[in-house]
């Protein structure tokens, strides 16, 4: 069954992305699509991938 909602994950502390990439491919029915570790690396993300949500963390 494909996933119902795509994510990408973005934060400067690898722990951090690790973590919550941990918590999220436990949930049915979401999928991340790829990870980011700054603003930059993001955007290249977001426009390269199809994705429903992205979660980062603004200091």
């Amino acid at each position: 069954m494909p996933a119902l909602i795509k994510v990408i994950i973005a934060d400067d502390h690898r722990i951090f992305v690790d973590g919550l990439s941990e918590i999220i491919a436990r949930i049915s029915g979401v999928d991340i699509v790829a990870t980011a570790s700054n603003g930059e690396e993001v955007l290249q993300k977001i426009e390269k991938t199809t994705c429903d949500l992205y979660a980062f963390v603004k200091k």
